[in-house]
This record gives C-alpha cells, sequence and structure tokens, in this order.
C-alpha cells in the first residue's frame, strides 16, 4: 500500500507500523490524538493531518523527519514549532495553528523549504524566516505584522529565490486591498475539484495553493474587485499602497546573488506575485518612476544618478528606505512625502538650481496627476 486516504472519519487513533511502503497519508477531519508506528514508514513523503478534533494532537515529527510535504492547517501547535531538522522538507503548512512565534533557527530546521504557508496566525516578528535561500512562495495572510520596517526588509532581501509573497490582511497593508473572498466549499477543494495537494503548480495562479484563502473563480472576482477598489482609494490611501508595493518590488528586485543583477538587466526578475497580484512590467516600471520621484522628493540636491544602479531609493540609502517604509504604514501621516506639498495637477518645483529641465519633468511623471498613474 502506497497511498492511504482516510480524512472525514472520527479516528482518534492510527496504527500505521506495518504499512512501511507508505508514500501518502491523509488524515483530516478525524479526532486523532496520536499516530502509532510513524517511525516505521521510511518511504514516507506526503503527510497531512488537518483539523484534527480530538484536542492537542501527539505527534512527534522526528518520526517522520524524511517527508517531503507536511499539512498541519487547523490543528493548535505548541511554541517552539518545528523543534527538529528536515532537511528534505519543501513544503510546510502550518495556517491557522494559532503560531504566535517562530524558532529562531527555523532556516536551520528547515533548510531546503520551497513554500510555507502561515496564514491566519499570530506572527509579529518575521525575523525568523531570514535565510531561507530556497524558500519560493512565502505566504503570512491574515496574521500582526504591523510595519514595513528594517527587520522586514532584511528578511527579504535574504530570500534569493522568493517568488511569491502574499502578506495580505496584516495590518501592514489592510487599508490597501479588498476583503478577501472566503470559500464556501471544504478547505482543500479549489479549482477543478481537485485538492492542493493534487494541483501541478504551474496549472494555477500559484497563491491559490494554499490553505485555502479562495478558489480559483473567487480569485477572478477578487482581481476584478480590486482593480475597482485601487482606481477608486483617495490619493492618500493611493499613494501609500504604491510606496509599500514599491519598496517590497524594489527591495526583492535588489536582492544579493552571483545572478542577480544580470537577471535584472536581463528583464528577469524573480519576485513575480505580491498579495495575490501577479507583477506585470507595467507596474515595475512605475513603482520605479515613482522611486526616483519620492527619492528626488527627498533629497533634491543629489546628483541625478544612471537608471542602471540599483534604486536603493537612489542615494537615499538606508535612511531614506526606512522613511519610506515608515510613511508606508503609519496612520498618523496622512500623506507621503510625495503628495505633502503638491496638489494632484502640480509639477514638484525645482528647489535644486542645478537640475536640469528633463529631470523635473521626470518628477513630475513618476508622481504625475493620481489618476493617471493608476494602471
Amino acid at each position: 500500500l502506497r497511498v492511504l486516504r482516510v480524512n472525514e472519519n472520527r479516528l482518534e487513533s492510527l496504527e500505521v507500523s506495518k504499512l512501511v511502503n507508505l508514500r501518502t497519508l491523509y488524515i483530516d477531519n478525524n479526532d486523532l490524538m496520536e499516530i502509532s508506528g510513524a517511525t516505521r514508514l521510511r518511504k514516507l513523503e506526503n503527510l497531512s493531518v488537518r483539523d484534527q478534533r480530538g484536542g492537542e494532537l501527539s505527534l512527534t515529527l522526528k518520526q517522520v523527519r524524511d517527508v517531503k510535504r507536511i499539512y498541519l492547517g487547523g490543528n493548535p501547535l505548541p511554541a517552539a514549532f518545528p523543534t527538529c531538522q528536515f532537511y528534505n522538507l519543501l513544503y510546510l503548512e502550518l495556517a491557522m495553528c494559532q503560531c504566535q512565534s517562530l524558532p529562531a533557527d527555523l532556516a536551520n530546521l528547515i533548510p531546503n523549504i520551497r513554500t510555507l504557508n502561515l496564514n491566519y496566525n499570530f506572527l509579529k516578528d518575521l525575523s525568523p524566516l531570514k535565510n531561507l535561500r530556497r524558500l519560493e512562495r512565502l505566504t503570512i495572510v491574515g496574521s500582526r505584522v504591523k510595519s514595513l520596517d528594517r527587520g522586514l526588509l532584511g528578511v527579504l532581501e535574504s530570500l534569493p529565490e522568493l517568488e511569491l509573497l502574499d502578506l495580505r490582511q496584516n495590518p501592514l497593508c489592510s487599508s490597501f486591498y479588498p476583503p478577501l473572498l472566503l470559500s464556501s466549499t471544504p478547505s482543500s477543494a479549489v479549482a477543478g475539484g481537485s485538492t492542493a495537494r493534487d494541483v501541478n503548480p504551474s496549472d494555477v495562479a500559484p497563491h491559490l495553493n494554499q490553505y485555502q484563502i479562495v478558489t480559483k473563480d473567487q480569485s477572478d472576482d477578487w482581481h476584478s474587485m480590486d482593480d475597482r477598489f485601487r482606481k477608486s482609494l483617495p490619493n492618500e490611501f493611493y499613494l501609500k499602497r504604491m510606496t509599500y508595493r514599491a519598496i517590497i518590488l524594489n527591495t526583492c528586485d535588489n536582492r544579493p546573488g552571483e545572478n542577480a543583477q544580470q537577471e535584472k538587466q536581463d528583464g528577469h526578475h524573480k519576485l513575480k506575485w505580491l498579495d495575490g497580484i501577479k507583477i506585470t512590467d507595467l507596474e515595475r516600471r512605475k513603482m520605479e518612476k515613482f522611486l526616483r520621484g519620492i527619492s528626488r522628493k527627498l533629497d533634491p540636491n543629489r546628483e541625478h544618478q544612471n537608471n542602471s544602479q540599483s534604486v536603493d531609493l537612489l542615494g537615499g540609502g538606508q535612511s531614506s528606505r526606512h522613511l519610506l517604509a515608515k510613511n508606508a504604514h503609519d496612520p498618523s501621516i496622512k500623506n507621503p512625502p510625495v503628495a505633502a506639498t503638491r496638489k494632484p495637477d502640480q509639477s514638484i518645483s525645482s528647489t535644486a538650481p542645478h537640475r536640469s529641465r528633463h529631470h523635473a519633468q521626470e518628477d513630475s511623471n513618476s508622481i504625475g496627476v493620481i489618476e493617471r498613474s493608476r494602471y
């Protein structure tokens, strides 16, 4: 026997010691308190133990250290989890597990993780995610992340393979997007009736492959809703949303790495999805212009720099980036620095006499008439 699915039963315990060839074990929605004999499952690759109703699940994951995919959504977990090393683990789902913190040495415990789902927990500090160098998909929807500060930017800089990031429904960006649509289907259902574990990630938008935010049809509805929502946002919040997305794109596009700069010059960017929205070339161009305009506003006397240079707020350094990050989420700031001293139809006045007409025009185009920049 290689595959065993016993979902939606009333099992309180399960003995698996004789199933030595088992590769896939799904035990979702039972009353499990323990799984006996798991140490014999040397070939196990996929383990799903979602939504157990029997109280605290006694599962020592040291028993299945060679597993590749673990799904534990809906189960309250101990404060420090995981506690042992999983060198083969590629996919870890800890959604709705009441996690308040992560182990400080997480990068040593799951060094080869590709997908990490931390949706709907109580996480405030994301620093343990630093240096998960093979992580490709990170979802932390509905948690307690409050600020786009240096700590979070440092984490993003340390994830060179990150392709998808979703931080929706965190205080950091809760006012920037419309509400997520809740699925009325079981948590395992996605487009086409397949489960999230059975769907090839390349067959659907990668942010759908989770425990579960929305179905594919609902995702299409959400994108239509977001398109209308974005275009009707007050200028204050539209600029904050642009600043928030621009800083994250800038940070991820300028991550260190052997081939990072060459890939950027060739137009190959690692981060492809941000908060459920695919990042287009149009958005990237607008964000780069936007950051250049903000950088000039913060430091109008600096010399013009080549566009091929890293947009580290173009000479503003960490202090400028930190200031922009603070402005992006600080509710006490009614307008980001871009909009603080100008009307929507004004161009930014040149405070540096040596700056050319071209620079002033580029500033105006970068920030411009707000309605025109709503891609």
